[in-house]
């Protein structure tokens, strides 16, 4: 009975224990309010920078523009977000976001000003509108190879892809060493056998075979190439011939 009661006031010192030593739940509400708030307050300006562009140009260069911004940030944003991110490609995605932002930010200061001065010219705006396009555009490209390129798993299949190349080739190579020693072999067995029909023939023919293999390789190791430095051209010289006379 006294061990049932004293169980029970452990239990309950547990519980209290845990409950006063608990971390407290973490709130993602203000992290995710945050992030829609800066991402519309962006849009927003996007948005009044589109609408200044279509007005001192055409609609299609405030849709570009628009796009060009909104579309760049929301698009950064994705990958900045994407859950495995290495170290690299987490700062790749920041960057494009952060890019992304202060185009749209300088944009809005830039084209409000020129608009509610009235110094529009549509020319210019348009020149303007063409070179950030292309500008932010390839930004995001070089950005988008470079995300590629880093990531892990993309990096481990090229390693398992390289290996698996190298064990080819090395069976490859394994299996042209075998069709050497099986042609080998097949010579010395068809050598043995045309000796063995008349071995004093064979090896005297043999021998002579070898002698004036000997006698060729001897001539060819004679002919030796001097090279005269102080003239700068090669000379041949015989040395099977005698010297000249001086």
């Amino acid at each position: 009975m006294s061990n049932n009661i004293a169980e029970e006031i452990r239990k309950e010192n547990e519980e209290e224990e845990a409950e006063l030593f608990a971390a407290p739940p973490i709130n993602k509400r203000p992290v995710n309010v945050a992030k829609y708030v800066w991402m519309f307050g962006v849009g927003l300006l996007d948005l009044a920078t589109s609408f200044f562009v279509w007005q001192a140009t055409i609609l299609l260069y405030g849709v570009i523009w628009f796009l060009i911004g909104a579309a760049g940030l929301a698009y950064s944003e994705w990958q900045r977000e994407r859950i495995g991110n290495n170290e690299t490609q987490e700062k790749i995605g920041n960057a494009g976001v952060m890019v992304s932002a202060l185009m749209v930010i300088l944009g809005a200061i830039g084209m409000g000003a020129v608009y509610l001065l009235g110094l529009s010219n549509q020319r210019a705006v348009m020149l303007s509108v063409e070179a950030v396009t292309v500008l932010v555009f390839s930004f995001h490209l070089i950005q988008s190879y470079r995300y590629h390129n880093e990531d892990d798993e993309y990096k481990e299949q090229n390693k398992d892809a390289r290996l698996g190349a190298k064990n080819v080739s090395k069976q490859r190579q394994i299996l042209r060493a075998k069709t050497r020693v099986k042609n080998t072999e097949s010579l010395e067995a068809q050598r043995q056998s045309a000796r063995a029909l008349n071995p004093e023939a064979f090896d005297a023919a043999y021998a002579f075979l070898m002698e004036e293999r000997r006698i060729t390789e001897s001539k060819k190791d004679n002919k030796k190439v001097e090279r005269n430095f102080d003239a700068g051209t090669d000379a041949t010289k015989d040395f099977t011939q005698p010297a000249p006379k001086q």
